[in-house]
C-alpha cells in the first residue's frame, strides 16, 4: 500500500516528472497515488531491493503508466509503502 510521503515529494518511489506525464496525455496528481494498492510484479535485486508494482484494481497510475517502481527497504523504513493485509 502506498501511504503519504512525510515530505512533498515521493523519495523511494520513482514517481515520472509532471511534463513526462503530461506528454503521455495524464493528470500529474499526486495525490492519487496516496492509500493505493498495489501488487508486486517484479523484485529485482538483493540488498535494497528495486520493485515494479501495478495497482490491484487494474487502473493506470496518473491515467498514463501501468507500472511504476521503487527502492523496496528504503519505502518502508520512510514510511512511503506499508504491508497491506486483506
Amino acid at each position: 500500500m502506498i501511504v503519504k510521503p512525510a515530505s512533498l515529494s515521493y523519495q523511494s518511489i520513482n514517481v515520472p516528472r509532471k511534463n513526462f506525464i503530461i506528454k503521455r496525455g495524464g493528470i500529474p496528481n499526486v495525490s492519487t497515488l496516496n492509500n493505493s494498492i498495489v501488487t508486486i510484479t517484479k523484485i529485482s535485486g538483493k540488498d535494497n531491493p528495486m520493485i515494479t508494482f501495478k495497482r490491484s484494481n487494474g487502473k493506470k497510475f496518473f491515467k498514463a503508466y501501468r507500472t511504476l517502481t521503487a527502492e523496496l527497504n528504503t519505502a518502508i523504513n520512510i514510511g512511503e509503502m506499508e504491508v497491506y493485509d486483506q
